[in-house]
């Protein structure tokens, strides 16, 4: 829709532009991909020589109180949204935190979601801030001036993050609502 109402309405968009904005989707999506790719590699080695296995145990090896293991794995989830992308965080951390869910009996809805809440505040988080830096190139600012206002969104997430976590029901209470569980 955007695509036509720039070329045929607004004329605006020129086919040099519109090879220009494609070759940059193209960079950009390249990028990504092999990130994905390498991540989907990771996981698929790890998981046939037995390393995420190993790594669960691990985990589990430094503490068996559920509170401990889930600060642990928060932190490292949003550390990792500070480095990488969404779906290369899934591909390499869940065949890792799948046996720990399982191990804990935590309901995978409510993991799901706080996995994806620790995505989305590392997304926005420098040092890399992929969506910040998204939302700088569309706006036209710099990642000084969009970092800014994103900071009391970010204490928001955390405080929601840790709400989440505490309290599982939080999370689940629509789904049971609606009789999914």
């Amino acid at each position: 829709y955007g695509l036509f109402v720039g070329i045929f309405i607004y004329k605006t968009l020129t086919f040099r532009i519109m090879y220009d904005i494609l070759q940059e989707t193209v960079a950009g999506t390249s990028v990504v991909m092999i990130v994905v790719t390498c991540a989907g590699l990771y996981s698929w080695l790890g998981a046939t020589v037995g390393l995420i296995d190993k790594v669960a145990a691990v985990l589990l090896g430094i503490s068996e109180n559920p509170v401990v293991i889930l600060l642990m794995i928060n932190i490292i989830l949003l550390f990792a949204g500070m480095l990488l992308d969404a779906i290369s965080i899934a591909y390499v951390f869940l065949p890792i935190l799948a046996p720990i869910i399982v191990i804990f009996g935590w309901d995978p809805i409510w993991f799901g979601v706080m996995m994806t809440i620790n995505m989305a505040i590392g997304q926005v988080t420098p040092p890399v801030a992929v969506n910040l830096f998204v939302g700088a190139r569309i706006s036209g600012l710099t990642m000084e001036q969009i970092s800014r206002p994103a900071i009391p969104l970010i204490i928001a997430s955390v405080i929601a993050l840790v709400v989440i976590t505490a309290f599982p029901g939080i999370t689940l209470f629509l789904p049971r609502l609606l009789g999914m569980m």
